[in-house]
Order: structure tokens, then sequence, then C-alpha cells
């Protein structure tokens, strides 16, 4: 996600059918049936008038996926499995997990100053890689500067170097001290982007290749060039209503969401757009089948080492401080979410075109990746994050928003 994490809630997107109650390997997991599942993406893609969508599902029972709708509006050609997407902000799990691996070749540390790698960060010297990674340094979101905006709403192809990007940032007064609140903020990745490059003296798409995508075997995922605007075939096209909601904007007026559930109002192609605006921190380009092997990959300690990646599940804070213990967590670049003792690992990709949920929860086996080619609904809605409020509250036995039971770190079962 550029824009917004998700946060679920214990409400679902739209009535959705029950799932199977056949026994399963896992006692957590329901059973979700292909048609389950189908039902469900399409329940919550009508609702917020999403033109096409995919889902996969892998449990211990098997893996189950389902397609709906059409990659382009006219065309009537119904999304793949290899369909080549924007990721959005998924890209900030694969920038942490570089990041982790360096951490481990004992390259940087965690109490690192950015001030160490990237001089001119304002009060750099108090700002850690660990706060650039848990969204708590304080820096502004750049996304939501005026100057960035003003170019961005006019050209999605504009071209941009990180450095002009963390200007914007730069520009604007902290919104927190270092360490002290969580507030989301694309500046960080970015920086830590250049990080990678100074420490790997090598472009971030070539590090995201060595470290990731080669050893892991995905072969249609990639941080394309900044000139590289489009796509491959065959095409799926992005679509937006309106304006693409940065800088803290206004939604659709309410005429225009009636004009848009009327079917008289259609939305925007946003396809063609330059990796560049969002590079480290979203521009990452893949597909649902690699997204499940990148799932899997958070999930086991295979890229990081076991010590590292215990890190990564277990170094999390609150993001609402005034909800710090069944309220999301966010950590080193990635989030969880919690009910009973079940915990999900995961991140949103928002971006103009694209809404991605990738999730995994280790303990029992289960991953879910959904991505749709609407990013917000008329009425703001995260597409993709609707599908996946159904499709959890339904494969869990418990209920999402059951109050947090502690779980052991070596069994992952609840502790006393």
């Amino acid at each position: 996600m550029i824009a917004a994490m998700l946060v679920l809630s214990g409400c679902s997107a739209g009535s959705a059918p029950a799932t199977s109650s056949s026994s399963s390997a896992t006692p957590e997991l329901k059973v979700l049936s292909q048609k389950i599942l189908q039902s469900t993406l399409a329940t919550s893609a009508k609702k917020n008038l999403v033109p096409g969508a995919f889902a996969v599902v892998t449990t211990p029972d098997g893996t189950v996926s389902a397609s709906y709708g059409t990659s382009e509006l006219g065309a009537h050609r119904a999304p793949e499995e290899s369909d080549v997407f924007r990721i959005g902000s998924v890209t900030k799990t694969m920038t942490a997990a570089i990041i982790l691996q360096m951490v481990g070749e004992k390259k940087l540390a965690l109490t690192d100053p950015i001030s160490r790698f990237v001089p001119a960060v304002p009060n750099g010297q108090n700002i850690t890689i660990a706060d650039l990674l848990q969204m708590r340094s304080g820096l502004q979101n750049y996304l939501d500067t005026d100057g960035f905006a003003t170019v961005f709403d006019q050209d999605m192809t504009h071209l941009w170097t990180p450095t002009q990007l963390t200007d914007f940032g730069f520009g604007y007064p902290a919104v927190s001290a270092p360490n002290t609140a969580f507030d989301y903020s694309n500046t960080n990745t970015i920086l830590l982007g250049m990080v990678a490059e100074s420490l790997d003296g090598t472009s971030l798409a070539d590090i995201f290749q060595a470290r990731l995508f080669g050893p892991l075997g995905m072969k249609d995922t990639r941080l394309p060039s900044a000139r590289t605007t489009a796509l491959p075939s065959p095409l799926i096209q992005g679509y937006q209503y309106g304006i693409f909601p940065i800088n803290h904007r206004a939604l659709l007026p309410a005429d225009q969401q009636a004009a848009a559930a009327a079917g008289t109002l259609q939305p925007n192609v946003v396809t063609t757009q330059s990796p560049s605006w969002s590079w480290a921190a979203g521009g990452v380009i893949s597909t649902a089948h690699d997204l499940t092997t990148w799932a899997h990959a958070l999930g086991d300690s295979k890229l990081l080492g076991d010590t590292v990646h215990r890190a990564w599940l277990d170094d999390l804070k609150p993001m609402d401080a005034a909800n710090p213990y069944n309220g999301p967590q966010y950590g080193l670049g990635i989030e969880q979410i919690r009910f009973g003792s079940n915990r999900i690992y995961l991140h949103e990709g928002e971006l103009p075109g694209f809404n991605t949920i990738v999730a995994t929860d280790p303990a029992h086996g289960m991953t879910l990746v959904i991505w749709t080619n609407l990013a917000l609904s008329p009425d703001g809605q995260p597409t993709a994050k609707a599908g996946a409020q159904v499709l959890i509250d339904q494969l869990y036995r418990t209920k999402f928003g059951t109050a947090v039971l502690p779980v052991t770190t070596e069994t992952g079962k609840p502790g006393s």
C-alpha cells in the first residue's frame, strides 16, 4: 500500500456464504472450497465495483484459487494467476528483507543512525534503521506534500530520483520525535532503498533479483526501470474513480459515487505510470503465483536465517497507541493482526489502479494473496482489503475481534 495500511475490522464487506464444516488438517482453519472462495471474491468485488480480481489461498488442506471479472473493461478476459500487476507497498516487505539480510551479514545494525548512510536526513543522527523499518522515524511522507502531488496529479510517468522524493518529505517539519509514534511514511522506505544500494554497490532492481527473486524462483517479479511505464502483455488495466487520494484529498463526491454505482460514471485507466514515484516503497510488479511464493518466504527463515527471521516476526509495536494490545502491530517492514491465539503477518499494497494483500500465518500453514485492478471503491474502500476481511473471518474458527491470547514463541500455541 502506498496510501494506507490494512487494519482489519470485525465487520465483513457484504454478506458471505457459509464455509464448509468439513474437517480440516488444521483445527483452527475451516476447509475452504473453490466454490466458497469464488463466491466470496465475487461478493466483495461486485459490492466495490471492482472490474477484476484474483485470489489464491494455501492451507495444509491444499491450494485454492479464484478469478473474478475482467482484466480489461470491454475485453472480457478473466484475470489469471500468471497476470502481472503492480504490487504497491507489498514491495516494502522486500526492501525490509534485504535490509535484514544485510543485518545478518553484519553490513549494518538496526541501531545504526541513518546519517551514517544518508547524511542529509534531518535529525538523521537520532533516527535509526529500526525506526525507518518500523515507521517510527517521524519523517513526513513525501506523498502527503503539495510539491509531489502537483506533479503526480498531472503526470504519473514523471521520472523521479530517490533524492527528489525524500527531499519533499525533508521540507516539512517532523510529525513526531524518532521512536515515539507510528506514522506510515514512504519516505522511510525510500531511504532504506538508498541504504541497500550504497552497501551492495548496485541498483535496487539488481539487489532484489540477486537476493530475493532469483533464489526464490520468482521469475515474473521485478522492479522495472523508471522508464518502463507499461505492464507486460497480456495486459491488465488498472482503474480508479477520480483522482488517487494522496495528500489527504477528499473522497469522490457523493453524486459521483452514486453515478459510479448506477454505471453512468466509468473509472479512469491508470495503468501507465513510472515505478520511480514509489521505487523501494512500492515499485515492484509481480503475479499471484510469485506472491504466493513470497508469502511462504515471509513465514519461514530460509532468506534471513533463524535469528533474524525470529526478530522480524517478534519485533512488533502497536500501530494505535490507544489500542496497544488488541490492535494491529507493525514491525520491521511487516504488519501483524491478532485475534485469539492467531497471528497473521501481512502487508497491503495500494496505488493507482491496484490493491493487493499478501498474508501468511506460519503457525497454521496459511498464505493468502488477493489482488484487484481497482485500488479504491467509489466510497474509498481498499478493494482487496475488503475481500480479505470476509475471507479471513470465514477461514478461521476463532472470530476476528476475539481478545488476544498470549502465544509462546517456541510452539505458536496459547500460553498460560
